[in-house]
């Protein structure tokens, strides 16, 4: 009888303070990635002053790209119409983070770009309750253009369940990429410094260009190769012919602390000019998703799969 007038005083006692175990609060990791920004602002104006031709030719590729849904629509369209953006200046975009429990993210400025990428991170705690507004602006001498604004967002239960990649929509943000990394999970532990092997393993690359042409003339295959910036330390792997599932395994022995600041790029090599196939970074290496702290794996515009492996010697 004691125990189960307890009991009932216990579930009393939490249905009026509102209390779960379930409802705790649980840390993130919070990775800003990137955006990808519409040509022109409210009332199809440049970003900043331009010619009323490149106006007219930036207004329709708006036109375009806001009845498209988003992902790969925005790039093939973009890189379709390059010739249109060439000349014209873009804006400096960055953004402002709120959340509801008070905790604020504000990302660098991307200089010039449409397509600005941060890698901004920052630990936050978040409950299911909890609602994000997000302010993304465009750096200008006097009065910065507000690129778009969405308040009181809340949080999909799935992110908050297992984390994963949240995309969003919004005014001229065509599209807005975070990762949510739920801490004390197999990703993400605490980086140990010291002396690691690196070995860039394998890749996958998108059968095409996002314009759609091939790799390289005739139909032909990339033959991609890698070079991948830790802090100091730059690994540069040979390139792989004509192949789209590339096999490196290249190694080499750097030490380490977390705080190097990961940047990988895989271009297709050619005899003028390499194509740059992708390229993404991490402000840095402790932030980046580690499975079970050495297994790196990441999707990078039209690199669909690269996979890295930290090795600690000692």
């Amino acid at each position: 009888m004691r125990y189960n007038t307890l009991a009932t005083m216990g579930m009393v006692l939490s249905l009026v303070l509102g209390w779960n175990s379930a409802d705790a609060a649980t840390d993130f990791r919070i990775v800003v990635v990137g955006a990808k920004l519409l040509p022109t602002k409210t009332g199809n104006r440049c970003w900043d002053p331009c010619m009323p031709s490149a106006r007219t030719a930036l207004s329709s590729l708006t036109k375009q790209l806001a009845v498209l849904s988003t992902g790969d629509a925005w790039s093939l369209t973009t890189n379709r119409q390059s010739s249109l953006l060439k000349g014209s200046k873009m804006p400096d975009p960055y953004l402002v983070i709120k959340f509801s429990n008070g905790k604020r993210i504000k990302t660098g400025v991307a200089k010039n770009t449409l397509s600005p990428q941060w890698g901004t991170t920052e630990r936050v705690s978040l409950d299911k309750g909890d609602t994000v507004s997000f302010l993304m602006r465009d750096k200008d001498l006097n009065k910065d253009d507000t690129i778009g604004t969405k308040p009181n967002v809340s949080i999909p239960a799935h992110l908050l369940k297992k984390g994963g990649t949240w995309k969003l929509r919004f005014h001229k943000v065509y599209e807005l990429e975070l990762l949510l990394v739920k801490l004390k999970t197999k990703i993400l532990r605490r980086f140990v410094p010291g002396l690691y092997r690196v070995t860039i393993r394998q890749a996958e690359i998108a059968k095409t260009k996002p314009s759609g042409s091939s790799w390289d003339v005739f139909r032909g295959r990339p033959d991609p190769f890698v070079i991948l910036t830790l802090g100091k330390h730059r690994i540069v792997t040979p390139h792989k012919k004509n192949t789209h599932k590339p096999i490196w395994n290249y190694s080499k022995d750097v030490y380490l602390n977390g705080d190097e600041r990961f940047e990988f790029l895989v271009f297709d090599r050619d005899l003028s000019s390499h194509d740059l196939i992708g390229s993404c970074f991490f402000n840095q290496l402790r932030f980046a998703p580690l499975f079970q702290r050495k297994h790196f794996r990441w999707n990078c515009k039209s690199v669909k799969d690269i996979r890295i492996d930290f090795a600690r010697i000692k």
